[in-house]
């Protein structure tokens, strides 16, 4: 409650639930993550962010970059409960994912196949033959052997999400490689052609 000067008083309600909330996307930010994890013990940590984002950004600009992280967020926030797990946008392209129990690439992988085909609808073109389709990559943590803490668990899965886009980088580099050193394809040959037999005759003499 507060006073204003001419003595009545003002009650002022505050929506919590918006001051921990991100903008954007309707997740849960930074701040409710560091709040869920005092309040509860995490199992599992996924770290996890887009893809070709920037090239989103760079070729459709940042309305269709902002629309694929609410995708993205959409399909976290459908998928968390049923993995008993509640999602997170840290900023950026870039969102956390929370279970009390184990988490792995059984669960995120089909959310990655989804997004997958969301941001290939977004930014058609081609691809190296065999390249992993544009999706997000994440790292996970687990504890107590990875950590015992949030900033742990974080410090983590980062670095494990830093290893598999390294990996991913020189996976698809050296597909583009490949492709370029591939001779180019020659003509098709047409049927052989068959000649007839010869038979040499003795010249004869003019009679």
């Amino acid at each position: 409650f507060g006073t204003r000067p001419d003595g009545s008083r003002l009650a002022l309600v505050l929506d919590l639930q918006a001051e921990y909330q991100d903008p954007l996307t309707g997740l849960e930010d930074r701040r409710a993550l560091a709040l869920d994890a005092a309040s509860a013990p995490v199992g599992t940590l996924a770290l996890l962010d887009v893809d070709g984002f920037k090239e989103v950004n760079d070729t459709l600009g940042h309305e269709a970059g902002d629309a694929a992280l609410c995708a993205l967020a959409k399909l976290l926030a459908a998928a968390a409960p049923g993995w008993g797990a509640r999602a997170y946008r840290l900023g950026g392209d870039e969102f956390v994912v929370c279970a009390p129990g184990r988490l792995g690439a059984g669960e995120l992988g089909r959310v990655q196949a989804q997004f997958a085909r969301h941001l290939a609808a977004q930014v058609p073109g081609p691809r190296p033959r065999g390249a992993a389709p544009r999706s997000f990559s994440y790292g996970l943590a687990a504890a107590p052997e990875d950590g015992c803490t949030l900033s742990e668990l974080l410090r983590s899965a980062d670095a494990r999400l830093a290893g598999v886009k390294k990996r991913r980088r020189g996976t698809q580099a050296a597909q583009v490689a490949r492709a370029q050193e591939q001779p180019a394809a020659r003509p098709a040959e047409g049927p052989a052609l068959l000649w007839p037999a010869l038979t040499w005759l003795p010249l004869r003499k003019n009679a």
